[in-house]
């Protein structure tokens, strides 16, 4: 799993409320990993580090999140597919949230969800133009946007 897609399971764990979600990101990042000793300690707590800086991230007022993609020095098609990765993992993660996750989502929510879910089904194409590059920055956008609007729907159904 690459950074975008674990940054994307993280955030999707947190945008649906599942309980325990450090220990539940670090089982699904830490499956295929043979270590032990301090080797492992060391890689578990930065783990969990990243896993609660993107549930406060999500969690914040101020809608500071930031999508973990590659910097804009990245070509277009690289980019593109960091962002189809990201929402593959979100939503991996808010799927882990069970029915009670979707069924708090308000209908841009439920909009939302969809339109994630067309974005992770996307072949990321070669592209290098500049319209392309302000295209997926739009894009960028609105995915991070509609992850802190579900975010915020699950949220306020727990209250």
């Amino acid at each position: 799993m690459g950074a975008a897609e674990a940054h994307g399971l993280a955030c999707g764990l947190a945008s649906a409320g599942v309980h325990d979600r450090e220990r539940v990101w670090l089982r699904e990042l830490l499956a295929d990993t043979e270590l032990t000793g301090a080797a492992e300690r060391e890689l578990r707590a930065a783990v969990a580090g990243l896993a609660g800086n993107a549930s406060a991230l999500m969690a914040a007022e101020d809608m500071s999140l930031a999508l973990c993609l590659p910097s804009d020095a990245a070509g277009v098609a690289e980019r593109a597919a960091a962002l189809r990765d990201w929402c593959r993992g979100f939503l991996f993660g808010f799927g882990m949230g069970g029915k009670g996750a979707a069924a708090a989502l308000s209908g841009e929510g439920r909009e939302a969800l969809r339109d994630l879910a067309e974005i992770a089904a996307l072949q990321a194409e070669t592209a290098a133009g500049e319209a392309d590059a302000a295209a997926l920055a739009e894009l960028e956008e609105f995915v991070r946007v509609a992850a802190l609007l579900m975010r915020e729907d699950v949220s306020a159904d727990d209250q």
